[in-house]
């Protein structure tokens, strides 16, 4: 049980130093928003490319010439957090999937075990596992609003 909280921990904790790693990547000044969400006040609309004021075309959204409607001063952080969501998202999915199948593998075990203790506490660990798998994906859905409260 120890090592499910260590390997959960090393990967919440990996996901959240990628987020940035990701968006310094970034070659252009702009990007396009793949949730809806609001920042400052305003709100920012899913595949909606935004980008630093007077710019006129980005490398996230090719062919589409942008206007004062998709600039903002606050550009780096609408990406920034663009990118939380996606890594929280995909987190949660994955998290999400694994509980699942955890689940269904201890629904399996308690049906084998034939009363055998050891199978039964087997299965048992399986499930607690499934349910530290979803209290941790629910809290990655967190993340970005503590990020945003932090900002």
């Amino acid at each position: 049980m120890k090592k499910i909280f260590a390997v959960l921990f090393l990967i919440s904790f990996l996901a959240v130093l990628a987020a940035p790693l990701v968006t310094s990547a970034q070659v252009a000044d702009c990007c396009k928003v793949r949730r809806t969400f609001e920042f400052e006040t305003i709100s920012y609309v899913k595949d909606t490319c935004y980008a630093a004021t007077g710019t006129t075309a980005c490398f996230g959204c090719p062919g589409i010439t942008l206007s004062s409607t998709n600039w903002t001063e606050s550009w780096g952080m609408v990406c920034i957090l663009n990118s939380i969501y996606r890594v929280a998202d995909l987190a949660f999915a994955i998290l999400l999937a694994v509980s699942i199948l955890l689940i269904l593998l201890s629904a399996f075990t308690f049906m084998t075990a034939g009363g055998t203790p050891e199978k039964v506490n087997k299965a048992r660990d399986y499930i607690l596992y499934a349910l530290v798998g979803l209290i941790v994906a629910f809290l990655a859905r967190a993340i970005p609003s503590i990020v945003k409260m932090l900002i």
